[in-house]
């Protein structure tokens, strides 16, 4: 029994590791003038959560329920989330944390799911399309831009039903 218990521990600390190295590079991004975020340190978050295990992408999904990061944080994150593999959790990520986020990112995570709907709207599961056309009732769009993003993801929504 103790060499089980062991064993989980020693899995969970290796997820979390890769959540907590994955959270390192996101904490470097400053903004949207920082080119450095731009032409390396997303080559190297997206390389990162790509090699996610589903176990790893469950202990995001918990430090992300549990934990406050910053906007410039959630603004990166949601910005390497378009372009990930596993679409499904990055989905899940996004539903996950919409409610209790700034309008800013809100925005952020509308732009992400409008990205990723736009190259798996039809290998999507319905629950999770289900749960974002709620998001997207929910989204009070604050400019022509955002109404623009908005309906976009509307129309890929409405193809799903």
């Amino acid at each position: 029994m103790d060499l089980q218990i062991q064993q989980l521990l020693n899995d969970w600390k290796k997820n979390m590791n890769n959540v907590f190295l994955y959270n390192e590079i996101l904490s470097q991004y400053k903004g949207e003038c920082d080119n450095y975020w731009s032409d390396f340190l997303i080559i190297k978050a997206i390389e990162k959560i790509d090699d996610f295990s589903n176990n790893d992408w469950d202990c995001l999904l918990m430090d992300l329920s549990h934990q406050n990061k910053n906007e410039l944080w959630y603004l990166a994150f949601f910005d390497t989330l378009s372009e990930v593999e596993n679409y499904q959790y990055a989905l899940i990520c996004c539903i996950t944390i919409f409610h209790k986020m700034t309008h800013s990112v809100k925005v952020e995570i509308i732009n992400t799911i409008n990205a990723i709907l736009a190259n798996h709207s039809n290998q999507v599961d319905i629950n999770i399309i289900n749960q974002i056309k709620n998001i997207a009732n929910l989204f009070q769009p604050q400019s022509e831009l955002e109404k623009i993003v908005l309906n976009s993801l509307y129309l890929k929504l409405n193809k799903q039903t």
